[in-house]
């Protein structure tokens, strides 16, 4: 074979990783399997870092974060938060309450790469509706916290993605933000859109619930100790791993030949630095307390998510130290407001995330050796839009549900514990449990 037709040869099979073709979609769904395994991190994360009385209702919240959150984002917040790539998704479900249900047909009535990157997203959404499981653990009415799963996957988060990556005001080549600041508003895979938005919005519930009986006295914190730090770092290592399909699969292609782009490759470097950056940073900074060193691991990979594509190797290292080392002042402060973070999910999620956004602008120039475009006014405002919507949004929709349903468990629930309470069931029926 000639080099010439080799040469074309390669590129054809490249070109599948590109675009829209089937090597696209195949990437997609690796990258959101990924995602969705992300769950498990979360779930082996929070589990440790609450009592055994509530590690059943910890897991619980998790699942319905996952399946019930699933079907209200398909079916309703996809649509919201993306109406373009909807267009397919809403003839296909037309076409499942019309045709055969038996018959192959009503798959055909939807481009595959949109139901491919609706599955991708949705993995992006349970994670959002996640963050905020941690942060409420150990007293939150579980039929509360259903309602709550409901509205933030079918409202509260595809409002905000459809602002950024759904085209709209910030997002979009020619909306306001493009205009005012001539560039759009750059979060790549999340470090607001998924991850600020939920940490504040976690701030917000958490708010409202008030803290744990005896987490606080004479406005003192007092410390009550999860019961099992190594089903923890196992959590924090298992989002590590599956992290790369959030930030790496944000790509969407692994290849793009019609720019001959790697960009994969730069994210997947970049995202490795700032974990490790973050773990480091906050290991020393907190004299290597096991926890907050995983907690500076999960709060780097948060930080890079904005600018992974647009950094030098250099800027997301620093980006990964800053997020590991701003996490314990930040939990510190939630302290001072009797604002109980049971998991540390605001400063790990919400203020590591908003540090993301400013680091894109910062690092995110040609000049400091990233692809350049991004302003740093943009970034910085696109992140106060997010807070605000977060907390303004996040405490009007949970004082709604606390009036409604009522936010907490009774105060024999939660000293009993919610596994029992609510369950019926415990995660160790053989051992006594911890108060």
């Amino acid at each position: 074979m000639a080099a010439g037709s080799i040469a074309k040869a390669v590129h054809d099979a490249l070109a599948t990783w590109g675009a829209q073709g089937p090597g696209a979609i195949f990437f997609l769904v690796w990258a959101a399997v990924l995602v969705v395994g992300m769950q498990l991190g979360f779930m082996f994360l929070e589990a440790g870092q609450v009592r055994t009385k509530n590690v059943v209702s910890v897991l619980m919240k998790n699942l319905l974060d996952l399946s019930l959150g699933g079907i209200v984002f398909i079916f309703f917040g996809f649509a919201l938060a993306f109406p373009d790539y909807a267009q397919s998704i809403g003839k296909w479900i037309a076409t499942m309450f019309t045709a055969n249900p038996w018959s192959a047909d009503p798959m055909k009535a939807a481009d595959p790469y949109n139901l491919a990157y609706c599955f991708f997203q949705f993995a992006f959404c349970a994670t959002a509706a996640t963050i905020v499981s941690g942060a409420v653990a150990e007293r939150i009415n579980f039929k509360a916290y259903l309602v709550m799963t409901v509205l933030i996957t079918g409202i509260l988060y595809p409002i905000f993605v459809l602002w950024t990556w759904g085209g709209g005001w910030m997002g979009g080549d020619t909306g306001l933000f493009a205009k005012v600041f001539g560039q759009p508003y750059h979060d790549f895979a999340g470090s607001t859109v998924v991850h600020a938005l939920g940490g504040f919005l976690a701030m917000a519930a958490a708010y409202l619930l008030g803290p744990r009986i005896g987490r606080f006295k004479d406005g003192k914190p007092v410390p009550i100790p999860g019961h099992n730090i190594p089903q923890a770092f196992l959590g924090a290592l298992f989002l590590a791993i599956t992290w790369y399909g959030f930030n790496v699969g944000s790509s969407a292609v692994l290849y793009d030949p019609t720019n001959e782009s790697w960009i994969s490759s730069l994210v997947a470097i970049n995202t490795t630095l700032a974990m490790c950056g973050g773990a480091a940073a906050a290991a020393f900074a907190t004299r290597f307390d096991p926890l907050w060193a995983a907690n500076g691991l999960i709060a780097g990979l948060v930080a890079i998510c904005a600018g992974c594509d647009i950094m030098s190797p250099i800027g997301a290292l620093i980006t990964g130290i800053v997020a590991g080392l701003i996490i314990k002042p930040a939990f510190r402060m939630l302290e001072k407001l009797e604002i109980d973070d049971v998991v540390a999910a605001c400063p790990v999620h919400g203020f590591a995330g908003v540090w993301g956004a400013i680091a894109a602008g910062i690092f995110g120039t040609e000049a400091l050796g990233g692809a350049g475009g991004v302003s740093l006014a943009a970034q910085i405002v696109g992140a106060i839009v997010c807070v605000a919507w977060a907390l303004g949004a996040g405490f009007v929709t949970f004082y709604l549900i606390d009036k409604m349903v009522g936010l907490r468990a009774t105060e024999e629930e939660e000293k009993k514990g919610l596994d029992e309470t609510e369950f019926g069931v415990s995660a160790y029926p053989y051992m006594e449990t911890r108060e």
